[in-house]
């Protein structure tokens, strides 16, 4: 196994690291497809609401991504179908009921009976298929495209998740099964991304180039590994699947139908007792968190705080590609005489508090910005969160400004919004950097 070691990057220092105990979660009464979990989709609905359903049935299905079908996380009943202005498509949300499920695949018979062309075929139907993931752009691969390769993210260093070899452990059979089907379906190298020092059995098999990346956040995330390994370009595309969703595809060729559970981290220092969490896919983050906040003012995210997505009304759910739930403090900051403080509790990427004297202090840090806004100044700190071969400086210009070819030039195509978190999280004006990012993905992938 080849190590990559990371110099730059940051580990935020906030409290409310999960235990390593796993734990059954709250019972789940709703599940929900949100839409932001899938860039561009726009579906074209094969159910309504009142409409009972069965785990695995096809809901809708892509229209701009021909042939992709996205099916029922759960068995139950259609609840709504959620849009919001111009009638964009928010959420399709399942009120669990009954156990009706439908079976993609024979469980008796070995993956040995299959070509790679059903496996294809299998994985599509039951809605698998929106599990693999692109770059450039963090789409669904069309469903007869072949990728320069394949990565496997074994690896996750957003602030406060979760292991994945303590998950991974637990569903060992499965794991090793998902790594020889995609192995099989896909005839071009497969790349092994982890940030252990030793593998499990279940994570080695041949056929597969294994890699250990070491250092601080973003090490865990596949832009990382993919500029290190692979690099892409408008004319080439790799994919990249999650350790989690690996399981999922072994899981349905064991049991011939799609699993309904996953193990999240919720953590933060909103929360009682901070553990994994085992739940159900797409569940209600509402019901997840019930009698598990400390304080009723807490902001609840789908996600890590750098990337995630605020629990809000319709789109209140657990994202499709999440494996964490944060949460935090509400506060806006203000206080009296707060320039006065010394700064116990606070953070800086420079040692300006008095938390600097203190090594590995973990801070309650909350939703106040403690930023204004103001203009994008080269003083570096954007260079020093970014272990990537690019000048982030510039890019973070180019991709503001909407300067779409230097920001081609300058290697905007290898990230998508949760690459730039820490940019923004460092950022003194507090600047978004995701949403511009993705407007400029969007031109160019136009033509633009």
């Amino acid at each position: 196994m080849k190590t990559i070691h990371l110099k730059k990057g940051l580990d935020i220092p906030i409290s409310g690291t999960p235990t390593g105990s796993i734990r059954r979660g709250n019972k789940i009464d709703q599940i929900a497809i949100v839409a932001d979990d899938y860039i561009g989709m726009k579906p074209t609905m094969l159910v309504k609401e009142g409409d009972r359903v069965a785990l695995g049935e096809a809901l809708f299905i892509d229209k701009k991504n021909e042939g992709i079908i996205f099916t029922s996380p759960g068995s139950g009943i259609i609840s709504s179908i959620n849009r919001g202005a111009k009638r964009k498509f928010q959420s399709i949300v399942i009120r669990l009921d009954g156990d009706e499920a439908i079976e993609f695949c024979t469980p008796s018979t070995g993956l040995q009976a299959y070509t790679p062309e059903e496996i294809r075929e299998i994985l599509i139907k039951s809605g698998l298929w929106t599990t693999l993931r692109t770059r450039p752009y963090g789409k669904n691969p069309a469903i007869a495209s072949t990728p320069s390769s394949l990565f496997i993210t074994a690896a996750d260093s957003a602030p406060l998740a979760a292991d994945p070899q303590v998950i991974i452990e637990r569903s060992p059979e499965s794991y090793l099964l998902g790594l020889k089907v995609l192995r099989k379906m896909l005839l071009c190298p497969i790349n092994y991304c982890t940030e252990a020092n030793t593998l499990l059995d279940c994570e080695k098999l041949d056929g597969i180039d294994y890699y250990s990346f070491q250092g601080p956040h973003p090490a865990g995330l596949p832009s990382t590994h993919i500029h290190f390994i692979d690099p892409v370009s408008e004319n080439k595309t790799v994919w990249h699947v999650g350790y989690q969703d690996v399981i999922a595809i072994g899981h349905m060729f064991r049991c011939g139908q799609l699993p309904t559970e996953k193990i999240v981290s919720l953590c933060g220092a909103g929360t009682i007792d901070p553990a994994l969490i085992i739940t159900r896919i797409g569940a209600s983050l509402t019901e997840l968190c019930r009698r598990e906040l400390s304080l009723e003012d807490c902001r609840i995210i789908s996600g890590s705080v750098l990337s995630g997505r605020e629990s809000d009304g319709v789109t209140g759910f657990l994202g499709r590609f999440h494996d964490q739930v944060s949460v935090i403090y509400n506060s806006s900051g203000r206080s009296i005489f707060n320039w006065l403080t010394p700064g116990f509790k606070r953070f800086s990427l420079r040692p300006v508090f008095a938390s600097a004297f203190f090594k590995g202090l973990k801070l309650p840090m909350n939703t106040a910005l403690w930023g204004g806004g103001r203009a994008i100044y080269p003083l570096g700190t954007y260079d020093e969160v970014v272990p990537l071969d690019i000048i982030a400086t510039s890019l973070l210009k180019s991709i503001s400004t909407g300067d779409t070819e230097k920001s081609v030039a300058l290697g905007c195509l290898e990230l998508i919004e949760e690459d730039l978190g820490l940019c923004g999280f460092v950022c003194p004006g507090k600047n978004e950097f995701g949403p511009v990012l993705r407007d400029v993905l969007t031109t160019v992938e136009l033509g633009g």
